[in-house]
């Protein structure tokens, strides 16, 4: 009896504290060229997983009443329709509100639920010189406009004698976008402070990985459901956000073998080892089924795949049927062009 036990730690130290694969899974016995990397597009006979972005840190919101997905990359934006095509990449800095459609430089904004994405112009609103007059005239302005949006702190400096500090104000009324400008000894809190709360129009919600309980934002693997927001309540005028009422359903992704293929040190500053591996996945929608594999991490107390499925809530699964999937590999002992973002969704047809 006391053999078969140090046997059994024997075995489980080589399994969990060495390359060495002891306990036979699945992954032995199965067709391994079924399985494609996400890179090279996995598919079934109708559906796919194909890649939007190959950024590793990104949000994606979905505008419920136009019906169409905003990816904010590092580099710019994409509008990506409801069947998973990507329709639009605006490689610009913009400003874009917290779960909003609307995106700002100093003098242009881009409406990106229009049909057309164009650059439309703001004029510049000459405020007057005293602080009082400046509170009359902003009044007036916010009680005319229809949006109200509170930027973030501008600090300019083109030389030494030259200074710009302000926060920006970005208002339409009657359909026409301004800007205004606030005093340096006026703060966005001081406003709020007064009921001056941003009037943002409909608000976009996140898509969400239920299983793992984490939201479509910049944050992913960090940002658990009572975070969500995160201080980003002044941003759209209340204390929670529509989409965290939502009911949203688990999409499981099914772990067929895994291989561990390599030593990857310790993991962070205790000395347990860690592997890469090779997991072996499937995903089933309807009634097929997508096979792919990728690396992942493994330690004496688990394993990560970096995978995470976002799905719409449920009430809107009718009028869209694509959902996303983010590998975020966070270590750089695999190539970059395999990390990022993939949308699942029918195969386009031929000559689309």
């Amino acid at each position: 009896m006391l053999y078969l036990f140090g046997l059994l730690l024997v075995l489980l130290y080589l399994d969990r504290c060495t390359t060495v694969n002891i306990f036979p899974t699945s992954y032995m016995m199965m067709n391994k060229a079924s399985y494609k990397y996400l890179k090279d597009t996995p598919a079934s006979e109708h559906y796919e997983l194909f890649r939007v972005s190959k950024a590793v840190y990104s949000g994606l919101t979905y505008d419920t009443e136009n019906n169409f997905f905003l990816l904010d990359e590092v580099d710019g934006y994409k509008k990506i329709s409801a069947d998973g095509k990507v329709e639009l990449f605006l490689q610009a800095q913009l400003y874009v509100p917290y779960l909003n459609h609307f995106g700002f430089t100093d003098s242009l904004v881009y409406d990106f639920s229009a049909k057309k994405v164009v650059p439309i112009p703001m004029k510049e609103i000459d405020s007057r010189n005293t602080l009082t007059e400046w509170e009359d005239d902003f009044e007036q302005y916010y009680y005319k406009a229809d949006y109200v949006f509170y930027g973030e702190k501008i600090d300019r400096f083109d030389d030494v004698s030259t200074r710009e500090s302000y926060y920006p104000i970005f208002l339409r009324i009657d359909e026409e976008w301004m800007l205004l400008k606030t005093p340096e000894n006026i703060s966005i809190n001081d406003l709020k402070r007064i009921g001056f709360t941003p009037k943002v129009g409909l608000q976009m919600i996140f898509l969400k990985d239920q299983t793992k309980h984490v939201y479509s934002n910049w944050n992913t693997s960090h940002q658990r459901e009572k975070r969500i927001l995160n201080g980003k309540e002044w941003e759209i005028g209340q204390k929670e956000a529509p989409f965290m009422s939502e009911v949203y359903k688990p999409f499981k992704i099914r772990t067929i073998g895994t291989k561990k293929e390599y030593d990857n040190g310790w993991t962070y500053y205790i000395h347990i080892p860690s592997y890469i591996t090779t997991g072996y996945y499937s995903i089933k929608k309807e009634n097929e089924v997508i096979l792919f594999k990728e690396a992942g991490t493994q330690n004496m107390t688990g394993s990560n795949s970096y995978l995470y499925f976002f799905t719409v809530p449920k009430r809107y699964e009718a009028q869209c049927s694509v959902s996303f999937m983010k590998y975020k590999f966070t270590s750089n002992a695999i190539p970059e062009g395999r990390k990022g973002l993939f949308v699942l969704r029918r195969k386009p047809e031929l000559g689309q």
